[in-house]
């Protein structure tokens, strides 16, 4: 049962690691969609 609540916490927190990461890619391409149209 521990075995698999640290799973799940691990999860979590690749889930997080991911969002974070999508964001930033998709901060980026909005910048570069901006550069590209000035």
């Amino acid at each position: 049962m521990a075995a698999f609540g640290q799973s799940h916490m691990i999860m979590r927190l690749l889930r997080k690691k991911q969002s974070l990461g999508h964001s930033i890619v998709n901060r980026l391409r909005i910048s570069k969609m901006c550069v590209e149209e000035m």
